[in-house]
Formats: structure tokens, C-alpha cells, sequence
């Protein structure tokens, strides 16, 4: 009967948990609608209603929805019986708590209160966070003493609240009788405060400075004044240095690969947080182990690949030689661009960090990182940081300052918020992360993520107090709640100035095909990713088997096919689903724009996209239709003739580079696509002492079945066809009508299908459905692409027509010649 108003008839039986949850049944939890942060107001015979928070009992069986468990302790606090029955009733508002005033019980309690303060502040949220007025909860120290306190009053004068992290919770001491004067305790206590506040956060600085001088130590004259001075004692929160925490020291200055994408152990970490980098082994098997992570702090600069090195020092010489006709002092300032890095205070999540401390762990030949960093995207462009590039990050070894005066600027224009508003956003948010120590440090200028009234605030800070007296690049500032206050942020209006990103800056990652969108070739795909996979060390198999013949000592993987098999997509989708699952750097070179030039202008163009692939390791390099670039010779005459030479030349250029970064043991796969290995130079396919190319991928013309898959995954890729194609039109008969068209061939006749159906048809809403007399109607008249240009040769004579009788020997005749090319 009391369903429908959301009140539900439960049992109540106690359990030995430790905290104060009331726990529930899944099916209740769906039944009554709750939210995450929702209180329970829980009634019973004639006693006053309580309110509780609630977790998931995820023990209980779908028959016990009636059955709700608490703990023992507060379950005969609050005078219930184990079996009670009662009432349960969401409760759709509940307020945060600003101040909870709390006393022990006895002076036992607040003995063992006094003592594991520190622990406590750390473990009281994880026991209660729904409170009521004149509550007794019990609260477990280090999991095995339990102590009780009294809810003595709330500051918002409400019923019940939420304990969040900012609440000020004030305790009244509960002195022994016959244990020395009062003035000894609150001395004592004091002094002790000091050095472990029981506050989940800091008050802010007009918690003490109403209290009248006349109340201090010589009388007080209401409940509050004592509750606030005999938790504060004479420590003035504003005036007093807060503690500084000690910055670990988890690494050593080294550099370190950045990710292209996060790790899949970052899916249930917020890794977006700006400022915020994590650092994982080089081994991705040693973070798949989990553990416990470590944070801390570093220097973050960027490291220039050779090339952008050699780039700037060109530029640098440009400027000098501009400058040196002026004054000497502007040529030197040209000079120290050279080596000026832009450098930023980050804060570094650490996984795995036994292996980034344990300096046994040398380089291996050939490494050149230390391990990998994923990098948030608004840092990245910050620091012109690209995917898959070198950053250098250092341990933060200053001493850290603490922030007395800050102003906060806007990245975007501000709406509705005041000044008063964001200032207070700040100081809610400082409380908040007032529990972790190292989570209020920043650098002379940050930025800060707030939740203001309607929308979140993204701000730049910077700090003005102290002031900047050569501070050095890794300089801290500590954010103490208990220094700073409304008149000590200052709130700029105007939005900052962002700079432009140039063209240039931005990451260039060829745009490539996936794997999902080519049919036909399945096995084609396998044999392609274990080459790949097994080069790059990709797997923990590999890694254990292959570490011998990693990278280009494995050879070099070869696809051929003629012109239009799709030899080509099938390579650059290979590349790019290395760069998905083994994150690895792509370089593509089309061998046909090199057609032409010098031997020594191609030779410098592989050094730097080999130097480039090893500076950016694991990578794969592309080198597409390199039988253009360096063929057979054509005739034995043209053996020896100036174009030969220069195939040859290249073809040796091209060993040489590749030996060299053989020499290096570098994470590089090589992937060479010709129309088929006896097209590419013969020095290239010839053993000599080790095999160039040790992986091969031929595509032959597709089958029926293949054909049909083909034009599956063709018409899939058209986003304006309906479902219904598929589901009405017959790709066997289509397939079977294509005989020896290549993967172009049947792309450009699903082309002339839609052009045919679109001009019966015209243009739809619904979008176009394909039909067979569409297939027909390209077909009519089409000559496949990859016979343009073939001269076909018609027989001439006498047919098999003219020949009167004799069907068996005739039909045996057409066995024989046509099976075969049916077949193959």
C-alpha cells in the first residue's frame, strides 16, 4: 500500500561491517529510484525517524528485497532490534553540510580521537556521510577500535546533511575527570593541532578573528565559542606557516616516448585533467600487472628530433648572419634559440614506478626511451608536443613556495558569474583537494577547472604573491586554504589572449584506411599484422621469441599485386592498424614522386625518414610501388645504360640506410609494395648473406566468393545506400558476371551502378537501393580498368560452329582449354 508513495516495508538485520551505510538489495535500489548521493530516512514502532546513507548489498539474492542490513553498533545506538521491521522513504533533498559540531562520548573516546586525528580525517567519509541531530555514530579507527561520538548541532540548521570534503567538522573535547586543569589540555591540544588538523579542509581565516579577546582563556560566554576555540586553540590558520609537503622523487631526468593514444589501463582514470601526465614503462606488458601508482611532480620540456634540430640550427644561422650587421649582442641572442626549451611544472602520475627507480633497468641497444607519457591533449598543443615525439622530464628538486596572492583570468569570455562567485567556486574547489596534499601544488602559471553556477569555468592562474625573484623553472607554489582568502584572489574578466597554432604545428598524420572497409583478403590480413606484430615486438610472445631479430633484423615485408589488386590500401590499412594496436609512428613515402630525381636527393629522403622512424620508435615505413622507383632492367642490352645505373644506385642507397638501422637494433618495420618481387631491383631480392625482404604477401586475382565480399564491403562504404541493397541484391550472380576483375574493377563498376540507378531513378530521400538491372546496366558496354590499354586479340577462322556433329568431342575440347582458367 505504501509503494506507490515511495515508502517500502523493510527488515532491518545487523551485520559486522564497519562504516554506517545502511546496505540495500539491488532489486530496492531499482525499486525506489536512488541516486548515488541520496539519503534514506528509516522509521519504525513509535521512535523518531533516522537518516542514513546507503550502499549496494551485493551479497543478497533476488528473494531477500525486503531485507536491508546495518551495522551492530549503530544499529543498537539508535534502538533497534535485529529483525526490526520498518519503514523506508527517499529522501529527494539533502542539504551539504558547511560545520558539524561533534563530541565523544566519553573521555576515553576522545583520548583515541586525539590521537589518530590524522587517520581519521583520512577515513571518516569512507564510515558516514549522511548525519543527523543528536546522532550517536560509531567510528572505527584503524579498523579495529571503535569510538562514539554526538551529532551535537549542525550549522545549516537543518534536520540532516551530507558530510562532503570542505565540511568543518568542530570537536569538544571530553576531559577525565582528576587529569589536570582544563588550561593543560587546551594547551596540549593546541599544540597538537598544529601539526594534525581534524578538519576534512582548512577553515577560512574569519573562523577565529570574531571571536572577542575577552573570550580567550579568561571567560567564554556561549557553547560555540568554546567548540570553535578548543578545536583551534591560539593557532591563528592565517598567520601561520601551513605545512609543505615533500615532493617525491619517483624518476630520474630522461626522456620518454608520447603515447599517440592513452593506455587501455587509462579507460577508468580521468586522464583528460589538464597538467596532469602518466608515465608508464616501456614494456606494456609490465603496466598490464596493475599496481599502485605514485604521483609527484617534474619538469616537462620537449626534446627536437634530429631533424627539427638541424631545421633550427639553420634558422638560428639565417638570423646570425641577418643580425650580424647590426649589433653584436642581437646575433648572440639569435644563437641561445638554439637551445632554449620551453619548459612546464606538470604533475606526473607514475605507474609501475619500481620500474622507473630502478636504475639496473639499463638501455637496451638500439632504445633510446626510458619509457612512455601520455600527454592531455591541452598541454600537448601548449608545449607543440606531437604524438609519438621525445619529451625530456626532470624531478622538481626546488623548494616549494606558499601562494599568497593569485589572480584567476578566464580562458573563455564569462557569462553570468561575478567576481564574488568565481572567487568562491575557487575556494570550494581549494577545499576539496585540500585532503591530498599534493594536489594544491602549481607552477607560477596553471590552469584550473571550476564548477560555477551553470557551467564549468576553465581559468588561467597565476601567482603575483610572492613575487618572482629568479626563480628557477621548476619553482611550486603551495595553495593553502588556510592562507588564501576572497581578498587575496584576484578575478581578471578578460579573457586570455590564446596564441595561434600554425599549420606546421599541428600533428601530420596521414590520413589511412581501416582494416574493416576491404573484403576478401582476410588472409591476407593476418599474415601482414604477425610480420608486423613480430618486428615491432608487439605481443609478449614476440617479445620473449623475437628479441633477436626485432625490427628490420627480421627483413622486410613485401606485398605485390598487379595494378589495381589493392596492394596499396591493403599496406597503408596495415600501417594503420599497427598504429592503433601497437601505437606505432607511420612514415609513408611514395615512390613514384621520387621518379626522376638524383640518386643522391633520394638517398637523403630515405636518411630522414628512417632517422625520423628510428628518433619515433616503434614505427613502420611505407615505401609504396618502389618498383617505380628502382626496377629490373627491362632487356639484358639495357643492362648497363645510364637509367639502369641510376636504378642500381638507388637500390644500393636504399640497403645502405637500412643497414644502418639494422646497426642500431632500432623498433622499425619496413613494408615494400611492388607489382611483384621479380619487378623490383635485383639486388633487392638476391641473397646475399642475409635476406632484404623475409615476408611476402601476393594478392591474386579474387575468386568468386572474394569478388562477392568485395562488392559487399564497397557498397557498405557507401554511407547513402539503403539497408535494403544488401538484403534484396544478389552479389553471387554479380560476382559471377566479373570474372578476373581485379578490387578496382568491381570499385569503379559499383561507381557506374549508382550513376545507372540515379539516372532511372533520380535522387531520394530514403537513399538509393541498388537493384540487379542496375549491375546489369554497368556492365553493358564496361571495360575493366585494369584492361584499358590491352590490346585483346579476336580469333579469326573457322569456329567450332561450323563443325557439323561430334558434341561429345567438343564438349571435351571446351573442358580442356576453358577449366583450367576457370579454375586458376
Amino acid at each position: 500500500m505504501f509503494t506507490n508513495q515511495g515508502i517500502q516495508p523493510v527488515n532491518v538485520v545487523f551485520n559486522n561491517v564497519k562504516n554506517c551505510f545502511l546496505y540495500l538489495p539491488p532489486k530496492l535500489i531499482s525499486h525506489l529510484s536512488l541516486n548515488e548521493n541520496q539519503a534514506l530516512e528509516l522509521s519504525w514502532a513509535n521512535e523518531s525517524p533516522v537518516f542514513l546513507s546507503w550502499a549496494q548489498n551485493r551479497s543478497s539474492s533476488d528473494q531477500d528485497i525486503h531485507k536491508v542490513e546495518l551495522c551492530r553498533q549503530l544499529g543498537e545506538q539508535l534502538g533497534l532490534k535485529d529483525g526490526e521491521q520498518g519503514l523506508l522513504r527517499p529522501c529527494h533533498q539533502v542539504s551539504s553540510l558547511n560545520q558539524v559540531f561533534v563530541e565523544p562520548l566519553s573521555a576515553d573516546d576522545w583520548e583515541i580521537l586525539e590521537l589518530h586525528s590524522s587517520a581519521l580525517e583520512q577515513q571518516l567519509l569512507d564510515q558516514i556521510r549522511v548525519v543527523f541531530q543528536d546522532a550517536v555514530f560509531p567510528v572505527w579507527v584503524d579498523n579495529h577500535t571503535v569510538i562514539y561520538i554526538r551529532i551535537a548541532s549542525l550549522s545549516s540548521s537543518v534536520p540532516y546533511g551530507r558530510l562532503e570534503q570542505f565540511t568543518e567538522l568542530v570537536v569538544s573535547p571530553k576531559i577525565r575527570a582528576g587529569t589536570g586543569n582544563l588550561g593543560d589540555s587546551l594547551e596540549r591540544f593546541g599544540h597538537n593541532q598544529q601539526n594534525s588538523d581534524l578538519s576534512s579542509s582548512e577553515p577560512s581565516s574569519h573562523s577565529t578573528s570574531h571571536i572577542p579577546q575577552s573570550q580567550q582563556w579568561g571567560g567564554i560566554g556561549d557553547l560555540k565559542s568554546l567548540l570553535r576555540y578548543l578545536i583551534k586553540g591560539t593557532y591563528d590558520p592565517v598567520k601561520g606557516q601551513p605545512p609543505v609537503p615533500n615532493i617525491p622523487v619517483v624518476f630520474s631526468d630522461s626522456i620518454h616516448r608520447v603515447c599517440g593514444a592513452p593506455p587501455d589501463s587509462l579507460c577508468s582514470i580521468n586522464h583528460i585533467a589538464a597538467g596532469v601526465v602518466h608515465l608508464f614503462p616501456w614494456d606494456p606488458h609490465l603496466n598490464a600487472s596493475g599496481g599502485q601508482s605514485a604521483v609527484t611532480y617534474g619538469l616537462l620540456s620537449k626534446v627536437l628530433s634530429p631533424k627539427e634540430a638541424k631545421d633550427k640550427t639553420k634558422q638560428a644561422m639565417e638570423k646570425k648572419k641577418g643580425a650580424s650587421v647590426g649589433k653584436d649582442g642581437a646575433a648572440v641572442k639569435g644563437g641561445e634559440e638554439v637551445t632554449t626549451e620551453e619548459a612546464e611544472v606538470v604533475r606526473v602520475v607514475c605507474h609501475v614506478p619500481e620500474t622507473l627507480t630502478d636504475e639496473r633497468r639499463g638501455h637496451n641497444k638500439g632504445e633510446i626511451h626510458r619509457g612512455r607519457v601520455w600527454i592531455p591533449q591541452p598541454l600537448a598543443s601548449k608545449l607543440k608536443v606531437q604524438p609519438h615525439s621525445t619529451v625530456r622530464i626532470k624531478p622538481v628538486r626546488s623548494t616549494i613556495k606558499v601562494a599568497l596572492n593569485i589572480s584567476l583570468q578566464p580562458l573563455k569570455p564569462l557569462s553570468e558569474e561575478d567576481d564574488e562567485e568565481i572567487q568562491t567556486a575557487f575556494l570550494s574547489w581549494l577545499h576539496t583537494q585540500s585532503h591530498e596534499p599534493l594536489a594544491c601544488l602549481t607552477a607560477r602559471s596553471s590552469s584550473v577547472l571550476l564548477h560555477g553556477s551553470d557551467a564549468k569555468l576553465e581559468l588561467a592562474l597565476t601567482v603575483l604573491k610572492p613575487e618572482a625573484q629568479s626563480d628557477p623553472p621548476d619553482q611550486l607554489f603551495l595553495l593553502a586554504p588556510t592562507v588564501l582568502q576572497k581578498e587575496d584572489i584576484q578575478v581578471d574578466r578578460q579573457p586570455v589572449a590564446e596564441p595561434e597554432v600554425k599549420a606546421e604545428d599541428e600533428a601530420s598524420d596521414p590520413q589511412l584506411p581501416s582494416l574493416c572497409t576491404l573484403g576478401g583478403i582476410d588472409e591476407h590480413i593476418r599474415t601482414g599484422m604477425e610480420f608486423i606484430s613480430s618486428n615491432l615486438l608487439g605481443s609478449p610472445l614476440s617479445r620473449q621469441l623475437c628479441a633477436a631479430a626485432q625490427g628490420l633484423r627480421g627483413g622486410a615485408l613485401l606485398i605485390t599485386g598487379a595494378k589495381g589488386s589493392g596492394k596499396s590500401v591493403l599496406s597503408r590499412a596495415l600501417c594503420r592498424k599497427a598504429r592503433e594496436d601497437l601505437d606505432a609512428h607511420v612514415q609513408e613515402v611514395d615512390c613514384r614522386k621520387l621518379q626522376g630525381k638524383r640518386a643522391d636527393t633520394v638517398r637523403q629522403i630515405l636518411q630522414d625518414v628512417f632517422e625520423q622512424a628510428e628518433w619515433r620508435q616503434p614505427s613502420v615505413v611505407l615505401l609504396d610501388d618502389l618498383d617505380d622507383l628502382t626496377h629490373t632492367p627491362t632487356s639484358p642490352e639495357h643492362e648497363h645504360g645510364p637509367e639502369a645505373l641510376l636504378q642500381q644506385h638507388i637500390a644500393q642507397n636504399l640497403k645502405d640506410v637500412v643497414d644502418e638501422a639494422v646497426l642500431h637494433s632500432s623498433l622499425v618495420c619496413l613494408v615494400i609494395t611492388s607489382q611483384s618481387e621479380h619487378t623490383l631491383h635485383p639486388s633487392l631480392t638476391q641473397v646475399q648473406g642475409s635476406h632484404f625482404i623475409q615476408g611476402f604477401v601476393n594478392i591474386q586475382p579474387p575468386e568468386q566468393a572474394q569478388r562477392a565480399e568485395i562488392l559487399h564491403h564497397l557498397i557498405l562504404r557507401k554511407s547513402f545506400l539503403s539497408e535494403e541493397t544488401l538484403r534484396t541484391l544478389d552479389l553471387g550472380a554479380v560476382a559471377k558476371e566479373t570474372e578476373g576483375y581485379t578490387a578496382q574493377d568491381l570499385a569503379v563498376l559499383v561507381e557506374r551502378a549508382i550513376h545507372a540507378n540515379t539516372t532511372q531513378t533520380g535522387q531520394s530521400d530514403h537513399g538509393a537501393c541498388l537493384s540487379q538491372r542496375d549491375f546489369v546496366a554497368a556492365l553493358n558496354g564496361f571495360t575493366p580498368p585494369s584492361l584499358w590499354g590491352v590490346d585483346l586479340h579476336t580469333p579469326s577462322g573457322v569456329g567450332l560452329e561450323r563443325v557439323g556433329g561430334l558434341r561429345e568431342v567438343r564438349q571435351q575440347l571446351m573442358d580442356t582449354v576453358l577449366l583450367p582458367a576457370k579454375v586458376s
